[in-house]
């Protein structure tokens, strides 16, 4: 059997019972299997390993007795060992790129020894700064920190699959910048690697991962088709996800009745604040130019006619935006048929939603949902619904002009239409990905969020005080990372 070996730096409930399922079984076959602890070692103190954080570093004995549990025979490494030397001088290298360059997007460039940290590096500092254009000169010493773990975590990576000669890989997600570092090194050593993610109560294990949109899809649309139900019982249990999001089950379905006094019709741009993507840019591109490139443009495209007018809503995580962010929006230069709802207006999502004739979008999920309701969708970029058959793609402006004059001239079958393909969607999320054997599982009260409780029959969680400090110390250590990071982030991190 093959020498495999899990990667694990994310120390949740649900994440680590996902862990500790496939540890579970392998434990039915013959061949040696390793577990890397690795989530309280690393450079920068990962907020996902937030319950394993410890004074000295040490891996909790919850953990440590739950993955004995999972499987006997583990053998078990709570230390990453790297080559420093190595790290330093990698890291002189990549400095010297870096001072090239002061967008993310060039980040892509960033390669030392077929190395390419780009990816990971600008989805971690766009989730940290909340801002996509961040100017990277005023976070020079942020970027070489982020950096430098990312390459400890990736040398260490390395040395640890030659040494014990492991030919197999699991790691969760690889979204995340030590996770991806695992991902990388075992890709370039020519390791089969697994991703595995959770899906609400249940887990999937990909080659693939899942971040290559197009193969997200067609996983949810054979899903669909591979289906023994009848079709009205498939759109019945992939209406349920668009039931739950419209529902006050969503945290972010906020105010109440609509009172906005519009004489026209008008048709509405979702400004997206999902920027996880960011980074991947061999799978999401936007042609269009940047969502705040697409608004200016859109403006101007509603002005030159009478017929509707643009409501360009920004999304209630907006808060949790940079200043920066928020000024660049609040600048934004408006016609006279065209206006902005406030992130925290009380003017509910989904009542706007049903009262405009049509949804723009550059990515937000909400473009789905305007699908499922029926309404005639436009994307501006490549999104995560894309080729399911949803909407419409632009791929120049023309297009735009053009669907915007026919806005209303669909027909409803076409609308009932795209109303079943959105619901292949939402039947991926009631039926993709395969059951927790050993772990009890409770739902937390938001939407598609759940918590592991037991491992066979053990706790999972700590005591209550120990759970407060690992949390309270996990900020601590965050904060004095970033605080040595710059003042100009901390400044502009909210």
């Amino acid at each position: 059997m093959k020498r495999t070996c899990i990667f694990q730096f994310a120390s949740s409930s649900i994440h680590l019972a996902a862990s500790l399922e496939i540890l579970a079984e392998k434990n039915q076959n013959n061949g040696d299997i390793y577990f890397c602890f690795w989530g309280n070692q690393t450079l920068l103190p990962n907020k996902m390993a937030k319950t394993a954080t410890s004074l000295f570093g040490s891996t909790p004995r919850k953990i440590l007795n739950l993955i004995k549990a999972a499987n006997p025979n583990a053998i078990v490494s709570t230390k990453i060992s790297f080559n420093g030397d190595w790290v330093n001088t990698v890291l002189v290298q990549f400095q010297a790129q870096l001072n090239k360059i002061s967008d993310l997007s060039e980040l892509h460039t960033l390669c030392v020894d077929q190395i390419k940290p780009g990816a990971a590096l600008a989805n971690e500092i766009i989730n940290r700064t909340r801002d996509r254009y961040v100017n990277l000169t005023e976070i020079t010493v942020l970027t070489l920190n982020l950096l430098k773990s990312y390459l400890t975590v990736y040398a260490g990576t390395k040395d640890f699959l030659i040494q014990n000669k492991i030919e197999e890989v699991y790691v969760y997600n690889g979204r995340f910048l030590h996770e991806r570092a695992v991902w990388d090194a075992s890709r370039d050593l020519k390791r089969e690697v697994f991703i595995f993610e959770t899906l609400r109560n249940r887990f999937q294990i990909r080659a693939e991962g899942f971040h290559n949109r197009l193969n997200n899809q067609k996983v949810m649309k054979d899903i669909w088709k591979e289906s023994d139900l009848p079709l009205k019982d498939k759109i019945a249990e992939g209406s349920v996800w668009f039931n739950d999001m419209s529902s006050k089950k969503n945290k972010y379905n906020l105010g109440t009745d609509f009172y906005l006094n519009n004489e026209k019709d008008f048709i509405v741009y979702y400004v997206s604040s999902d920027e996880e993507m960011f980074g991947f840019w061999d799978q999401w591109a936007e042609p269009l130019g940047t969502q705040y490139e697409c608004i200016l443009k859109l403006i101007d495209i509603f002005e030159e006619q009478s017929v509707f007018d643009l409501i360009i809503k920004l999304h209630p995580n907006f808060l949790n935006k940079s200043n920066s962010v928020m000024k660049k929006m609040m600048s934004i230069p408006l016609r006279s048929n065209s206006r902005i709802i406030m992130p925290d207006s009380d003017i509910s999502t989904y009542d706007l939603l049903n009262k405009s004739v049509g949804t723009i979008t550059i990515g937000s999920t909400i473009g789905i949902e305007s699908a499922f309701h029926l309404r005639p969708v436009l994307m501006l970029a490549d999104t995560k619904y894309d080729d399911i058959g949803v909407g419409l793609k632009a791929s120049n402006w023309s297009e735009v002009r053009e669907w915007v004059n026919n806005v209303k001239s669909f027909p409803i079958y076409q609308l009932e239409q795209i109303k079943s393909n959105a619901c292949i969607f939402g039947f991926y999320y009631a039926k993709a990905g395969q059951d927790f054997l050993h772990t009890s599982l409770i739902e937390t009260g938001i939407p598609g969020a759940w918590e592991a409780t037991k491992f066979k029959n053990i706790k999972i969680s700590e005591n209550r005080f120990l759970t407060i400090f690992r949390k309270i110390f996990s900020k601590f250590a965050i904060g004095v990372f970033f605080y040595k990071s710059g003042d100009k982030f901390i400044n502009s991190f909210r």
